[in-house]
């Protein structure tokens, strides 16, 4: 039997001695990006690919802002600082009226604005607006183009095209945010040719460094000013370094103190060296499975992993109690039995729809296995022979007799509990708005950003098509019948930088009428030898893009192969008002990816419900196979008690509780079945006391420690867990059966 085990344990660190190899010479790769592991949401493949390229883009850039006396200064200092960095400003193309001018002036009458469609209806119309429009002297739409198109059509498309995105303006040659009281100047930095750099964890943090000392000097510099960052990259840095910092800190100090614990029970050190060698097992096993089986690790997964120290610990600690009972009890199929419970629980968490938690049902239940095979190899390791000098036997009958002395209190209790938790139902927050881990003033002024460029409470629809004129059209269709039916609607879309076929030829066939119609009048007595242009040249998406026009559409065009995907940015319409009309519109799609990942939530929460209900009915009916129909019973009660307070307890605190809270169940089943199980196959023993007191203390440590991070999925999982772990220590003693006679050490 010993070889055996011996067997065992060999083949594991073989094992992950050849997985350690494997993952030195692959190296790597680290995540903090918390977007990058929620579930994916139902949208058509070509919606979903094309918003990840969009993601990718947004990925690569950072958007100041400068507000205060002194703030064209800092925005100079800041182009001159950004260099040394290798980073690029960027303005945006829209702002270039020459280049544009130039490049609609060859298609003069192909492209017409609703407005002046309306103005050449008829000679008196037109004759009015002209006249007005030769008064505007300033207007950089008219004096940019009147020499190549006299008849005003391209200076009124521009504006029309330049005015729908007015909310930056180009003064003295840095970027306005026009709409803004403090008219702040606004600066957009490109940080990497690859957008895939810029989504790095290392990257990250070195970007948002090298940032945050820029920005501290120049606040050193003009105090009045006030600087305001946004951009992905910041926020994974951030996710990051708290990540990191949680992870050193809270795993180091629940190991620590889980030691001296230690110590201070057996009073050695020997007991200590087993412990430490269970641990760094368990976390070495647990990383290298998870560093193969997944293309890229994130920090928030070894966060969650520090909770193998509270809970892989239990086992051996119950190996080492053991050791002490006068008649040596075996624990080797008690902890079997109880590491396959917990294995379990553990392992429904990779059927979720988060990325985390696949990875953290991996690294746990693996590091799990590894604890398991570490502790089982213990127990029949003849070198462990050494004498308690610690907690004395006499100590352990008083807290098993505080324990156990008032059962029908313990029972009240429970009931009590149960009342409170109808009485007082949880309500849950599906909100993914919830699971936000960045900080108040990051996200501060990416609201603040997104207001600076007028895109608060606008509405994205996607559109595709394997045609791009069959997009184009369908696009003009929706705007169309928008506009009709709500007149303050406001449109940014890519049929505005390229009109479709249909459209263009159609305006060319209008202004040919209107110049036949004699409505062209005013401007022939101004210039008799005006003519209409004698191309039939169209806009195309190719010459657009030839003419360096890629930059004005990237927020609105992506081709994903066999593909063409629009972007519809849509203002001043509620959402039910513009569902119904684009459910009747051929392949659009409505993109609110907050909404639909909070429907994907809600559905998961009300699934793991059922799970958990499935998962305590399976782990009841082990019970009573092993056991009786008394403990089964009484397990179930307390399992469901346990659960019930400790989702009362996390409302209390949180106000509302999120999937995590209930995930968080699923782990203290397994723990409340640890505990019930070695509470009733070695019964009033001071050895198994004493090992469940340690290892409630481990776990309390470990899950005490998480409820004080800064994540809200963290936190609401140490919250739940260890209030529920209290009432599992207090609650776990009833299944002991009366009739069994107490050992003593």
């Amino acid at each position: 039997m010993k070889n055996g085990r011996s067997i065992l344990l060999i083949a594991q660190l073989v094992v992950m001695l050849i997985l350690l190899v494997f993952v030195s010479i692959n190296g790597i790769r680290f995540k903090a990006d918390l977007l990058s592991m929620l579930p994916n949401t139902e949208y058509p493949n070509a919606v979903a690919h094309a918003e990840s390229k969009l993601f990718s883009q947004a990925a690569n850039r950072i958007m100041l802002s400068f507000s205060g006396d002194a703030k064209a200064q800092a925005y100079d200092d800041m182009l001159e600082g950004i260099q040394k960095y290798g980073w690029q400003a960027q303005l945006p193309e829209s702002q270039q009226i020459e280049r544009l001018a130039a490049f609609y002036s060859q298609f003069s009458g192909a492209l017409l604005s609703e407005g002046y469609k309306r103005e050449i209806a008829s000679p008196v119309s037109f004759e009015q607006y002209f006249l007005h429009q030769l008064s505007q002297v300033s207007s950089p739409w008219i004096s940019k183009t009147i020499n190549t198109d006299p008849s005003l059509a391209t200076a009124s498309y521009l504006e029309h095209i330049l005015s729908v995105q007015a909310a930056l303006i180009l003064e003295n040659g840095r970027l306005v945010a026009a709409n803004s009281p403090e008219k702040p100047l606004v600066l957009f930095i490109a940080l990497s040719a690859d957008p895939k750099d810029s989504q790095g964890v290392n990257f990250s943090i070195k970007t948002a460094n090298e940032l945050s000392s820029l920005t501290n000097m120049l606040a050193a510099k003009y105090a009045s000013v006030k600087i305001d960052a946004s951009g992905m990259v910041l926020h994974t840095a951030e996710n990051a370094a708290n990540a990191k910092w949680e992870m050193n800190v809270f795993g180091g100090l629940s190991l620590t103190l889980t030691l001296l614990i230690v110590i201070w029970a057996f009073r050695s050190l020997a007991p200590v060296l087993w412990l430490s060698f269970t641990i760094a097992n368990a976390f070495v096993f647990g990383f290298c499975i998870v560093a193969v089986t997944f293309d890229a690790v994130h920090f928030i997964t070894l966060v969650f992993g520090v909770t193998l120290i509270g809970v892989g610990v239990d086992y051996c600690l119950h190996v080492l109690t053991n050791r002490y009972s006068k008649d040596k009890i075996s624990v080797g199929k008690t902890i079997f039995f109880a590491f396959i419970t917990t294995f379990l629980c553990y392992s429904l968490l990779f059927f979720t729809p988060l990325l985390i938690l696949k990875q953290v049902a991996v690294f746990v239940s693996a590091g799990l296995f590894a604890a398991f095979v570490a502790s089982f190899w213990i127990e029949k390791t003849s070198s462990l022979s050494w004498v308690n000098r610690g907690i004395r036997p006499r100590n352990c009958e008083r807290l098993l007799k505080l324990l156990t002395q008032t059962p029908r209190l313990n029972v009240a209790f429970g009931g009590l509990i149960l009342i409170l938790f109808i009485v007082k139902t949880p309500v849950f927050d599906d909100n993914i708005a919830m699971l936000n881990a960045s900080s108040t003033s990051l996200t501060e002024a990416q609201s603040y950003h997104h207001q600076l460029l007028g895109q608060q409470g606008k509405i994205r629809v996607f559109l595709y098509e394997q045609s791009l004129q069959s997009l184009l059209k369908n696009e003009e269709d929706l705007a169309d019948k928008l506009t009709r039916e709500f007149s303050n609607i406001e449109l940014v879309k890519l049929s505005d930088w390229i009109p479709s076929t249909r459209n263009q030829v159609a305006n060319r066939q209008l202004q040919q009428h209107a110049y036949h119609s004699d409505v062209y009048g005013p401007l022939l007595q101004l210039s008799p030898n005006f003519k209409l242009a004698a191309n039939n040249d169209l806009v195309t998406l190719n010459n657009f893009v030839a003419a360096n026009g890629s930059d004005y559409i990237a927020r609105y065009y992506v081709d994903v192969e066999p593909f063409h995907v629009s972007v519809l940015e849509i203002g001043n319409i509620s959402l039910s008002q513009l569902r119904p009309i684009v459910e009747n519109t051929h392949n659009a799609v409505i993109f609110d990816k907050q909404s639909a990942l909070t429907e994907v939530l809600k559905s998961f929460r009300k699934q793991m419900t059922y799970w958990l209900l499935g998962a305590i009915a399976l782990i009841s009916i082990l019970l009573w196979a092993r056991f009786d129909w008394s403990t089964m019973l009484k397990s179930l009660f307390v399992i469901v008690v346990s659960i019930s307070g400790a989702l009362v307890a996390s409302s209390l605190y949180q106000h509302s509780l999120n999937i995590f809270n209930l995930l968080s169940a699923i782990l203290l089943m397994g723990l409340a079945v640890d505990y019930l199980i070695f509470h009733r196959e070695h019964p009033k023993t001071n050895a198994n006391i004493l090992a469940i007191t340690l290892s409630a203390l481990s776990s309390l440590l470990v899950f005490g420690m998480l409820a004080f991070s800064q994540t809200p999925a963290i936190y609401s999982f140490g919250i739940t867990v260890t209030a529920g772990l209290i009432l599992i220590y207090l609650l776990a003693p009833l299944v002991i059966k009366e009739e069994n006679e107490q050992r003593s050490i």
